[in-house]
Order: structure tokens, then sequence, then C-alpha cells
């Protein structure tokens, strides 16, 4: 079997390439402070490295304003693509895409202390899905929930990529978040409430237009796909296998995937041979070489040593195992890109059907 060879220097852990400086230039915002005279902060939801977001009052009722800052703005079409990736969610033809993905209702911008910063304005959303788990007693959500979570997040996706062009490439928890609040501070989780809310997909901020680049460095670190670690090209097929393994994690409460370092090798080289060895017991076919000889790290990762720990062996580890989850789970994780079905396709699988 091949597997990697010797440690990787030049990789980091980063969610994307995005050249902002490592000291962020945030806006300095108050309570009360109104921008383009229209609206009044309120309260801050939260903050990035390369953007805030706060809650405002407008005539139009409460909005939520993402400010980035002032480096991000500047790259704006160049290296950071997100204005111009909302506006295409926004004119896409679906009624889905309204529920599914975030939307864009208006943007200016704000002069501040460190030059001109981008605000964009939505509507004001729940809870995120990581904040949901982190409330509840299990590290796991109900095998109910996570297929309605996986069916709309899919749904999202086939919009995305099938009507906008445009790949997400930071598919994670704290990017999926549920339509309306439901949860005050302290307050248990209530799983009936929750199966009545829809999600929404978030975060576009590394959202990469069919024009932008396509070999950057992308992804949280364990969800990152083999042709990302290996320096290919990739496509819409990178978000699949981020959901891939976000289903396997809402389910069982564990990373399928969990890079990590020893004296011999890179965090990046384990990750890369686990990946493998989930998909593959013997030699790994001729094709599946070809494809990740155009990677640029290719001669960094490849030697004839490794392990096998199937699919099917990890998840009845996890007592998790059906015959529809894994089937669902391998057309999602497929090596190869093309390998992997599109969310179109993975909609009619046998695992999200509802249950009664």
């Amino acid at each position: 079997m091949k597997f990697v060879s010797r440690i990787l220097h030049t990789a980091k852990d980063c969610r994307g390439s995005i050249s902002a400086p490592s000291i962020s230039r945030h806006l300095a915002v108050r309570s009360g402070q109104i921008f383009d005279s229209r609206f009044q902060i309120i309260k801050q939801l939260g903050s990035g490295q390369h953007s805030t977001v706060w809650l405002a009052r407008s005539d139009g009722g409460l909005k939520a304003l993402k400010i980035l800052t002032s480096d991000v703005t500047a790259l704006q079409g160049k290296e950071a693509f997100e204005l111009e990736v909302l506006k295409n969610i926004a004119s896409a033809q679906s009624g889905l895409s309204q529920k599914r993905l975030l939307q864009l209702e208006d943007h200016f911008n704000i002069h501040g202390e460190h030059g001109d910063h981008l605000c964009l304005v939505t509507v004001p959303l729940g809870p995120s899905l990581l904040e949901v788990c982190s409330r509840l007693e299990s590290t796991c959500l109900p095998v109910p929930l996570v297929k309605r979570v996986t069916r709309q997040l899919l749904e999202a996706l086939n919009i995305l990529h099938g009507q906008c062009q445009i790949v997400h490439t930071d598919i994670k928890a704290d990017n999926i978040m549920f339509s309306t609040a439901f949860l005050s501070e302290n307050e248990e989780i209530d799983l009936d409430i929750i199966n009545e809310v829809d999600i929404v997909l978030v975060d576009f901020g590394t959202a990469i237009p069919p024009n932008g680049p396509h070999s950057r460095l992308i992804q949280p670190t364990a969800l990152r796909s083999p042709e990302v670690i290996t320096g290919c090209v990739w496509d819409f097929k990178v978000d699949i296998w981020n959901l891939g393994c976000i289903v396997f994690e809402l389910i069982t409460g564990q990373h399928l995937f969990k890079p990590k370092a020893s004296a011999t090798w890179s965090a990046e080289q384990y990750h890369l041979a686990r990946i493998f060895a989930t998909s593959y017991t013997k030699s790994l076919p001729s094709n599946v070489m070809d494809f990740f000889r155009r990677g640029q790290h290719f001669e960094k990762y490849f030697d004839d040593k490794g392990k096998a720990e199937t699919m099917e062996k990890i998840l009845r580890a996890h007592k998790v195992y059906t015959p529809e989850l894994h089937a669902i789970l391998t057309a999602m994780l497929q090596i190869l890109p093309d390998d992997r079905l599109s969310a179109k396709d993975l909609l009619g699988f046998d695992w999200l059907r509802e249950e009664v």
C-alpha cells in the first residue's frame, strides 16, 4: 500500500490562504453606534480572525451585520470573494436557496481608523450546530436529527454547486446555523424543538467562485480532503468529503481522522495514511496513483507502509454501523474526487429517508 514517506515541513494548519496580516485590523464598534444612517448596534454576536458580527436594529427589523477587517475588505475580488459569492447566491433561482443558504440583504462600506470595512447585512439566525452540540449531555446527536441536518446540507450544496458553481471550502459545525433562535443561556436543549427548525449554511469568507483559485490550502485540518493535502487542483467534491467527515462526527461524537505528528512523521502524513487505509486494504489502483502524481507534494507523501482499518470496521467499533450509513459515507469519502457522488445524487440514498 502506498503511503507517506517523509515529513512535509511546508504545510500549515489554516482554513484558507487569504493573505491577511497576523494582526487583523477590526473596526472598533460600540453599542448604540449607528452605521449607514440605518443600523443601530445592539450587541456583538460573534467574532473571528477576519470579521466581527453584530446585532443591529433598523426600520426593517433586526439585522445581523458582518463587518470585515480592512485587510480582507481590500482583498475582495482578488484573494477573498465573500461579497461576490453572496451576490451569486442571492440570485439563485430556487426557493430552497433562501432557506438553506445565507442570504445577503444589503452591503455597504464603513470608513474606520485602518481604512474601509465591508459590511454585509443579513437576517439574524439562531444558534450554530456547534453550540447545540456543546449544550447536550452526549457528544453526539440523535441519528434522526443528523439525517435531517445532512439532508438539508445536501440541498444547500446542490444549489451552491449546481446553480451557483461555488465551492464553500469550510463546512463545519460552527458554520451550520439553525434558522431561528430557540436557546437562552443555561436553557436545557429540547430536541423536539430542534427537529422542527431548518439549518442554514453560513460563512462564505473562504468560498471560491468559478473564476477563483482552486489550488490553495483550504478546509479545517481534520476535515481536509486528500486532493487538498497533496496539493492537487480541487473542485466541488472537497465539500462532499468535508460533509462526510461531519456526518461521522455528528453521529459518533468523534473525528473520523485525527492528524497527529510523531518524531518520524508529520500530522499531514499521518492524516493521509489514515485516509488511504480507510479505503484500501491492498495496493492502490493505478488510476489513484496517477491522479495524486499531479499534486505538488506527491513525492513527499508516498511509500509502501500502512495499516488498513476499513470504514465498516470503524463504524462497527463505534456501534453505529448500518448498511445504509456505510453506503452514504463510502459514497462521500471516495479517495478520487470524480468517484464521490454529487449532492444531488446523494439525496437519493436510503439512509436519508425520514424515520417514522
